[in-house]
């Protein structure tokens, strides 16, 4: 089973805005939808490219 890490305060990533971490050496973006946070890989399954940049 998984565990929490934590890797920023909640008060560093703005309302629309988006950060990349990483953990473990896998990056991790995470964003801020007007007070909710979601968190994926940040790769594309269908080209591969980084989800963080658009």
């Amino acid at each position: 089973m998984g565990e929490f890490v934590k890797v920023a305060a909640a008060s560093e990533i703005p309302p629309g805005e988006m950060t990349i971490v990483d953990v473990d050496g896998r990056e991790i973006a995470i964003a801020n939808l007007n007070g909710e946070f979601v968190a994926f890989q940040n790769e594309c399954t269908h080209r591969g490219g980084p989800l963080g940049e658009g």
